[in-house]
């Protein structure tokens, strides 16, 4: 389980582009993004979005 800031920081991407991903369906999250909720993105969702899976 990664935090938003540990995707962007593992990509080299800003956390603005990391919430992109998200929204268009690229990475996706553990739970639906709400305000005040931390966003965690599985590992096996990140490994997807990096070799295409």
């Amino acid at each position: 389980m990664f935090r938003k800031s540990e995707v962007a920081e593992r990509l080299a991407i800003s956390e603005d582009t990391v919430d992109r991903l998200i929204a268009a369906g690229d990475l996706q999250t553990l739970r639906p993004r709400k305000r005040g909720v931390v966003v965690q993105v599985p590992a096996a969702s990140l490994r997807a979005y990096i070799y295409g899976e």
